[in-house]
């Protein structure tokens, strides 16, 4: 038996690789010579191994990838629906908020103004209360100096009456 060139590890003479580390061994003189990949009794021999064992296709690799890319894809695409949707349910609440703090902003100032029309209307039916009185005393005054006008114009009448038949 021979050792391997490389690592050491016990080969039978005909292999071409070392079974350990893959090195390449160096060929006998008789196989060179015969160009056969086995010499001597070949009841007794064993196939040299070559290349790495069975070929595996690259199918599976590609189906694992596939997968990776599509978890990715759907929790990326769900992530962003989330944290999105959830930005825009908050921004419009921001929003309604806004607006709803510039109505109740509003309605304090009309409230307020309403309150002062509604002094300054208190004050002016006040106002035209107190007219109101003035104008009623002024008519019973009115009303009083006529009584006596008409009086005093009865009084002249009969005078007059008494003067004439006089």
């Amino acid at each position: 038996m021979k050792k391997c060139v490389k690592c050491g590890t016990e080969l039978i003479d005909q292999a071409r690789f070392c079974t350990h580390c893959r090195a390449p061994q160096p060929m006998p003189e008789e196989m060179m010579q015969t160009g056969a990949p086995y010499a001597g009794n070949m009841m007794n021999q064993v196939p040299i191994a070559q290349g790495n064992g069975p070929k595996k296709g690259k199918g599976p690799l590609i189906a694992i990838i596939a997968a990776i890319v599509l978890v990715l894809a759907v929790g990326g695409g769900f992530a962003a629906y989330h944290f999105v949707g959830v930005k825009a349910e908050e921004d419009e609440d921001e929003r309604s908020e806004r607006r709803s703090d510039k109505d109740d902003e509003k309605d304090s100032k009309d409230d307020e103004k309403d309150s002062k029309d509604d002094e300054k209307d208190s004050k002016d039916d006040e106002k035209d209360s107190k007219d109101d009185e003035k104008d009623s005393k002024d008519d019973e005054k009115d009303s009083k100096d006529d009584e006596k006008d008409s009086k005093d114009d009865e009084k002249d009448s009969k005078d007059d009456e008494k003067d004439s038949k006089d």
